[in-house]
């Protein structure tokens, strides 16, 4: 008897069971998505809060305005902007002062950098500095035709090798012969911003003081300024030990 009715109760439970199992599935496909995006959030900003925490709120604060173009850690995956990790301190503050001065012009980066102090602009500079450039691990977006049919990758690699003079041997960065003055990594760089500044070199809408950029691409053409792009954004910056070029 006792037998009986302990087999009719667990029989009784079973269907409460596998209604509870299944209305928790639905839940969990219903809320799922939210409740993992949400937990992703709030794990995101614990990150951040701890970034800040290891970088100081200040820098912290000043990257924000940065991370859109450049990646927070400066390895942006955009083609369009350039990449800022691990590039030389002195560099990148040469360059916003620039900028801030309208030795350099740039519609976005002139306002930005106008308004920050000399002490801000060397912190930026310190911050990405600090950071690794890594492969991105995406390759150069395609390029268009008739553009594509004038890459010459074999080509592109005898011109970079002027390059290795002040960028390094391994092109992840250098300075100038006879100079203090400090030269960015080109090994890894964002293809289509490397086009943009050689063609400003050469059309000399970018300041050279040195003239040395001028006289380099000053004899290149269109195709060999596209070349010579592609194939430095394609080497890695880590293992670029028998590569060459720049343009910041």
């Amino acid at each position: 008897m006792f037998s009986t009715k302990g087999t009719r109760s667990r029989g009784a439970v079973r269907p409460l069971v596998l209604v509870l199992l299944l209305l928790a599935v639905g839940l969990a496909v219903l809320f799922g998505p939210q409740l993992w995006g949400l937990w992703q959030f709030n794990r995101e900003l614990d990150a951040r809060e701890a970034l800040a925490q290891g970088i100081g709120v200040r820098t912290y604060e000043l990257i924000q305005a940065c991370e859109l173009c450049h990646g927070f850690d400066g390895n942006t995956h955009s083609d369009f902007y350039p990449r800022l990790a691990g590039l030389p301190a002195g560099y990148l503050e040469a360059q916003l002062d620039a900028f801030a001065s309208g030795v350099r012009q740039n519609p976005n980066m002139g306002p930005l950098a106008m308004s920050l102090s000399p002490e801000q602009r060397a912190l930026i500079a310190d911050y990405y500095a600090s950071n690794s450039l890594r492969p991105s691990g995406v390759a150069p977006a395609p390029i268009a035709e008739p553009d594509a049919a004038n890459i010459d990758l074999a080509a592109g690699e005898r011109l970079a090798a002027v390059c290795v003079a002040c960028h390094g041997g391994e092109l992840q960065g250098g300075q100038m012969p006879g100079s203090a003055e400090p030269t960015p990594l080109l090994a890894g760089q964002a293809r289509d911003y490397l086009v943009r500044q050689l063609h400003a070199y050469r059309d000399g809408s970018r300041g050279d003081p040195t003239g040395t950029m001028r006289g380099i691409v000053g004899s290149m053409r269109d195709a060999d300024i596209l070349s010579v792009s592609q194939y430095l954004a394609t080497l890695s910056p880590s293992v670029a030990d028998d590569l060459p070029l720049e343009t910041d």
